[in-house]
């Protein structure tokens, strides 16, 4: 058979592969198979808000006549040592007829060991005041405040601006058997207070408590410091051993008597 006779049979063969739409494998111009085509993806674009251009949270306002939650880290500065030192034993003199050595500076509310009925309004008047100290002797510890909002630094201008003295001491002997027993250790305790008219208050359920209040000056350091609308609150509660009785005492005025009124 001629070279001619086989050009229709390899036409007709082209002509079925064609029509049968079997997949062309890609060759590269060396006559190899081509490698599949890789597909790409697109890096993902980076956040258009970055955590620092977020919207700040505002939390809603609290309902009218709401006091705002009370921080046990009041709002003043704590004092030097020495200056606490100086502060409590002055006061505790002055207004409480006593004579303590203040031997470390430093403390805060709940050392005081008031009832916890009184530790809210004893913070809120921290808070209230311009300056504040805490000081610790053998048999007890204390805190006093002065000032409202801010300190000039003049003790007498500061005291009589407002003034909160706290104070609990340790006494060895056991709980006392009634309220006269307690008022009478509560004087005993504090002399400076012995003169006071104190009325029963509500008691904690770990002791007595007793009250006095003077709208008008009350006299300290020899009449020369007039503080003006005084409430003392004074009781007994258990100490934390077994045979101690905690007598304690708040002794507001002036700005710093808000809370407990």
């Amino acid at each position: 058979m001629s070279r001619v006779s086989f050009l229709p049979l390899y036409l007709l063969v082209l002509a079925a592969l064609a029509c049968s739409g079997s997949p062309t494998i890609p060759t590269t111009p060396q006559g190899g198979v081509a490698s599949p085509p890789t597909a790409t993806t697109a890096p993902l674009s980076a956040s258009p808000t970055s955590p620092s251009a977020q919207p700040s949270f505002t939390p809603p306002p609290l309902p009218e006549g709401t006091r705002p939650p009370l921080a046990f880290t009041p709002q003043w500065t704590p004092q030097g040592k020495a200056d606490a030192q100086q502060v409590i034993q002055d006061y505790a003199r002055d207004v409480l007829g006593l004579q303590i050595t203040v031997t470390t500076g430093g403390g805060r509310v709940k050392d005081l060991e008031i009832p916890v009925a009184y530790e809210d309004g004893v913070s809120y008047a921290l808070n209230l005041a311009g300056v504040s100290y805490f000081g610790v002797w053998t048999d007890g510890m204390a805190s006093v405040s002065m000032g409202s909002g801010s300190a000039s630094g003049d003790f007498v201008t500061d005291i009589q601006e407002g003034s909160l003295g706290v104070f609990s001491i340790r006494v060895k002997q056991p709980l006392p058997a009634d309220g006269a027993a307690a008022l009478e250790l509560i004087k005993a305790t504090y002399p400076g207070l012995a003169a006071l008219d104190f009325f029963p208050a509500e008691p904690t359920e770990t002791g007595y408590v007793y009250s006095y209040s003077k709208a008008d000056d009350y006299s300290i350091s020899g009449g020369a410091i007039n503080l003006k609308g005084v409430i003392i609150t004074a009781g007994t509660t258990g100490g934390r051993r077994p045979g101690v009785t905690v007598v304690w005492v708040i002794v507001a005025s002036g700005a710093l008597s808000t809370p407990f009124e």
